[in-house]
């Protein structure tokens, strides 16, 4: 989780550093994508880790 916010602020500093030089639809777009590369890296998380958690239960059962 803290990966992902690492990343979200990483793409939010670059945006603000680039602020007066680029559009605003520009921005807006990339940090759209950015949101959704790091939506999909939660659920992929949570899904892995849902895994490991049935495969231990499973292991100690």
């Amino acid at each position: 989780m803290m990966g992902v916010i690492r990343f979200i602020n990483l793409i939010f500093t670059k945006m603000v550093d680039q602020a007066s030089e680029s559009n605003l639809m520009t921005m807006g777009l990339m940090f759209f994508v950015a949101e959704v590369i790091a939506d999909a890296l939660v659920v992929f998380s949570s899904k892995a880790a849902r895994q490991i958690a049935g495969v231990s239960v499973n292991a100690a059962v």
